[in-house]
């Protein structure tokens, strides 16, 4: 998952949904929230990236107590957790 600015405002619940990107953006963030609690709060499959230009702060809460990269700085060790969870 790729966080960045125009991501934590498409996610943003308060605000109405303009176009089918958008709408397509928070069904999948929805879904992903609730695998997350399905799976009591373990996740596998989502890493959060973080863009050279999006702060910690724009991490969603229930993804702030999990592994993060940063990109391009933890490239090598993203490309790692992908390798890991396809097998």
């Amino acid at each position: 998952m790729v966080i960045s600015d125009g991501f934590c405002k498409d996610i943003q619940t308060s605000l109405p949904l303009n176009g089918v990107r958008h709408a397509v953006v928070r069904r999948v963030y929805e879904m992903m929230c609730s695998e997350y609690v399905e799976q009591c709060c373990h996740h596998h499959r989502s890493v959060p990236v973080l863009l050279k230009k999006t702060n910690f702060d724009n991490v969603p809460p229930w993804l702030k107590n999990t592994h993060f990269c940063l990109w391009p700085k933890h490239y090598r060790q993203l490309f790692e957790v992908i390798k890991t969870v396809r097998q």
